[in-house]
């Protein structure tokens, strides 16, 4: 195939750029919003929530180069930033969703691909228990069920979310190496 071979394409391109920039920009309207109606509670100041919309994005310039590495230290970012109460729930999930994607679109050898989404579900899935046990003593008012119900919830819509991601991603991978047949058929 033309396509996998050619580095230049792997390069970030000025899409990329407008991408990552748009989505930052996108991720600190967001901070100021949530900051501004009290919606969320935030235990950082707002510029901190700003750098942290910012440093989780800008990975995503080299996706197609590094998409394991972009994931991960997205997700780095993400959880650290989430822990310190320092990061906007709205447009990062996006942002995460397309890390995760390029893996699955990008990786060129699948089983790095496998093995990386495999780890990296299994990270969020137990930063998602973490987050949960860390919080139960603010779940006080909520019975067992609720507590359970509400964890249920997180974890089926992290599913969702991070699956369709892996799907999404195998889809583009195949339906490229589809194209490169064609093409040099």
């Amino acid at each position: 195939g033309g396509m996998a071979e050619n580095p230049t394409s792997l390069s970030p391109t000025r899409g990329d750029v407008y991408l990552v920039f748009g989505l930052a920009v996108a991720s600190v309207i967001f901070a100021v919003l949530y900051v501004t109606t009290g919606y969320w509670p935030f235990q950082a100041p707002l510029w901190v929530l700003c750098l942290a919309s910012v440093a989780v994005t800008v990975p995503l310039i080299w996706r197609r180069r590094y998409p394991s590495q972009v994931a991960w230290i997205q997700t780095a970012i993400f959880v650290t930033a989430q822990f310190g109460g320092a990061m906007e729930p709205g447009v990062t999930q996006i942002i995460l969703f397309m890390g995760v994607y390029s893996i699955g679109a990008w990786q060129s050898n699948r089983r790095a691909a496998l093995v990386s989404r495999t780890l990296l579900c299994t990270a969020i899935f137990i930063y998602l228990v973490a987050s949960v046990l860390f919080q139960s003593n603010g779940l006080s008012g909520m019975t067992v069920l609720q507590g359970t119900a509400s964890f249920g919830v997180s974890l089926l819509t992290n599913i969702a979310y991070f699956g369709g991601a892996w799907l999404f991603g195998n889809r583009a991978w195949n339906q490229r190496l589809l194209l490169d047949e064609l093409l040099s058929a």
